[in-house]
């Protein structure tokens, strides 16, 4: 569990260096997973696993980051923290694969592994969009200083703050979905994956949402760059 640990320590650092805008910090990040093949592999395998898009083979699919992460997992050790982390489900499914060897004793729960982790990543699928562009999706996340005025002023006319919150934060969710279908680009996909994340830990709260939308904005624009 250490390896996954070290990984979340990780994508924590990163959502951080997001969240406070920044910039130096996250391509200090960003310089060490390119210069460093087996760091970069095993986060990117475990990464995959925890919030993945995948269309078929799932199995396949899974099996196949187990082994990468296998090969690889020694370039996590370099990651130190003292932070404890609560281990997720699919953490502790991703840990146990990595641990135990498919033998005939442990069988059907070394597939029952496989299995949830797969309906995981079917889930995450589901939630993709299937509708959007990516040329115009590229666009409709340049939120230049006059598009966050506009947006600013819907909000506050809108009777439904909270309706037109969890819209606007699900649409960029959505739309981060769509553009990692089609990522191939390791350092852009690293991005798009841990911007969905903390996305996803924004809730609508009566004193904070303007702050959450121009966080949102900002997120936005760091994405467009």
């Amino acid at each position: 569990m250490n390896i996954i640990t070290n990984k979340n320590i990780l994508s924590s650092f990163i959502k951080e260096c997001i969240g406070n805008n920044d910039t130096e910090k996250l391509k200090t990040v960003i310089q060490r997973l390119n210069s460093n093949k087996m760091l970069s592999e095993a986060y990117f395998a475990i990464d995959n696993l925890q919030y993945g898009i995948v269309k078929e083979n799932l199995r396949e699919y899974v099996i196949s980051h187990i082994n990468i992460l296998k090969r690889n997992m020694k370039g996590l050790d370099i990651i130190k923290g003292a932070a404890p982390f609560n281990a997720t489900d699919i953490d502790n499914d991703i840990a146990f694969l990595l641990k135990n060897k498919k033998t005939a004793k442990n069988y059907n729960v070394w597939e029952a592994k496989v299995f949830k982790i797969a309906s995981h990543l079917e889930q995450n699928t589901a939630l993709a969009s299937k509708d959007f562009n990516k040329n115009a999706l590229l666009e409709s996340l340049k939120l230049l200083p006059e598009n966050h005025k506009q947006i600013i002023r819907d909000l506050t006319i809108t009777e439904d703050k909270k309706g037109f919150y969890d819209n606007f934060k699900n649409n960029c969710i959505l739309k981060i979905n769509a553009l990692l279908k089609e990522e191939k680009d390791n350092k852009h996909k690293l991005l798009l994956y841990e911007v969905k994340d903390h996305l996803t830990g924004l809730y609508f709260d009566s004193k904070n949402y303007v702050k959450d939308i121009v966080k949102i904005n900002r997120i936005n624009e760091m994405i467009s760059e």
